[in-house]
């Protein structure tokens, strides 16, 4: 069998799906609890005949890629995409001339039956093969080097179009893969897929070789305290319980003051829920900044209600059925309101809240502080 090569790509999250920091790379977005995106794409991507796994990225993200470059059973080799980085891409593949090539988005996530995929890329032909995962297409193609290099040859400056159009175009057959969508750029999908995780009956199959990848993490104990309460949820990492949890997944780092109510949610790393918050059906964004002082969820507010099916008039198709978004690095001030079906926009602070305590259903809050009804 000719070697496989893995070319794993950080293309932005598609702007229409609201919440994201565009600046963040999406490979490093989290996801179920300990996890990122790209854990998911090198998870998948664990099987024998893999001659290398390259990464183009850009080189103000090359930090975040330091720790990959420390594991002990992924071999790490990263591409710098400079002005032209369509250039390194036709580098790579006119040395590279014969062989197989699975081209791999990361700004998406699935858990796949590796298995099946290494079989796939082994016995396709000379055509562009698409992956779906529970039948829904993917970002995961297979090509042969030469037939890729063809193709992009024809059409110069396609990296800024590589996944949304060039390759879909051009895809000849759809192979089905078992597996599970964790993000395919919709956000209610995410929410519902981290609330099943907490009952999933198949887990271990797939997230077994998730826990196969060493990484230099630091792993904290979760503290739950006198007064604190979990049911039915999961904990992760470095989390500290004073307040009442259920039916949700808190993610690392994330301190629950006392008093507070979190049910039917997700709370992403590095928040600071303050004393006496109510958060309902909320999918809560990470906070990536460090050395936070107080809280980023002021004590006495109100995220959300499981008693509403409203929808966001910017995103109804993202966000719906009274689901409430708070994007990444958003900052809420104490005793304010946020209705269901609202979005708070990525950065938002205590000035964008200046005058506003209470966000009404469906309206969408941007860090400016301006509101979009």
């Amino acid at each position: 069998m000719a070697p496989i090569d893995i070319l794993f790509f950080t293309v932005p999250i598609p702007r229409e799906v609201p919440g994201f920091l565009p600046s963040y790379p999406s490979a490093f977005f989290p996801c179920l609890g300990a996890f990122h995106f790209i854990d998911c794409g090198i998870a998948n991507t664990m099987f024998a005949g893999v001659e290398n796994r390259l990464f183009f990225i850009r080189k103000e993200h090359a930090k975040h890629f330091g720790v990959y470059a420390q594991t002990d059973n992924v071999p790490f080799t990263p591409v710098f995409m400079e002005k032209e980085r369509e250039k390194s891409l036709l580098d790579y593949l006119a040395g590279k001339k014969k062989g197989k090539v699975i081209l791999y988005n990361l700004s998406a996530a699935c858990l796949v039956e590796s298995r099946q995929l290494m079989d796939t890329a082994e016995n396709c032909g000379e055509g562009l093969i698409r992956i779906s995962v529970d039948y829904l297409p993917s970002d995961i193609y297979i090509a042969s080097a030469d037939y890729l290099l063809r193709i992009i040859n024809a059409h110069p400056q396609f990296m800024e179009t590589l996944f949304s159009e060039l390759l879909p175009a051009y895809s000849d057959q759809m192979e089905e893969i078992e597996g599970k969508v964790i993000f395919f750029s919709n956000i209610a999908n995410f929410m519902n897929v981290h609330l099943e995780m907490i009952n999933w009956k198949n887990s271990e199959k797939f997230l077994e070789n998730l826990h196969k990848i060493s990484r230099l993490v630091k792993q904290e104990d979760a503290f739950i305290a006198e007064s604190g309460e979990v049911k039915g949820s999961l904990i992760f990492s470095g989390t500290r319980i004073d307040g009442s949890v259920e039916n949700s997944c808190i993610f690392p780092g994330v301190h629950i003051g006392e008093g507070s109510r979190i049910s039917n949610s997700i709370i992403m790393n590095g928040h600071r829920i303050g004393k006496n918050v109510s958060i309902s059906n909320t999918l809560v964004f990470p906070h990536f900044g460090e050395n936070l002082a107080g809280a980023t969820i002021g004590s006495d507010s109100t995220l959300g209600s499981d008693l509403s099916k409203a929808a966001n008039r910017n995103y109804p198709k993202q966000i719906t059925r009274g689901l409430t978004v708070i994007g990444t690095n958003v900052k809420i001030p104490r005793k304010v309101i946020i209705e269901p079906g609202c979005l708070i926009g990525p950065t938002a602070d205590e000035g964008s809240f200046r005058g506003k305590s209470k966000i009404y259903k469906g309206s969408t809050l941007n860090p400016v502080g301006d509101i979009s009804a």
